[in-house]
């Protein structure tokens, strides 16, 4: 009987164990540095009612080296090429931070279009999406590839 008590709790520690593992797991760590662009696209989450602040928030964002890009979705989290970020203007990074909690927050994928009238993507989530910055740079661009962006 003892030695079943034993048993009993060691399967209890390890359950409690398991738990405050996954607890803490499942807290997103924020780089100080990128909390000014998580707020700013929780703001546009908000102003475009996309209903999905609460996730945005939880999302990991820090810096890391990447091989081929300079932001990436990954399982953890967003992560930014440190590197390649130094050289990024103010905008080109706005861009890149809403790209990519585009693809870990929204569930979007690249998309690949452009608009031939214009000769330019019409999405934030284009491939490559410094390409999307000249027209960013408009209001009125910006509007549209914001509410696209969080239809």
């Amino acid at each position: 009987m003892l030695q079943n008590m034993e048993y009993k709790k060691g399967g209890i520690m390890k359950i409690i164990l398991f738990l405050t593992l996954l607890m803490f797991s499942s807290c997103a760590y924020q780089d100080p540095y990128f909390q000014p662009y998580t707020q700013k696209v929780i703001d546009y989450c908000i102003e475009y009612d996309c209903g999905l602040e609460d996730r945005i928030a939880m999302i990991s964002i820090k810096f890391g080296k990447l091989e081929q890009a300079v932001g990436e979705c990954q399982l953890n989290g967003i992560v930014i090429d440190s590197e390649q970020w130094e050289y990024k203007q103010e905008i080109d990074r706005e861009v890149l931070i809403l790209h990519e909690y585009g693809h870990c927050a929204l569930g979007r994928d690249d998309i690949y279009e452009i608009d031939p009238s214009i000769g330019y993507p019409t999405s934030l989530m284009y491939f490559e999406p410094w390409r999307t910055v000249n027209f960013y740079r408009h209001e009125e661009y910006k509007i549209e590839f914001l509410e696209e962006l969080f239809k």
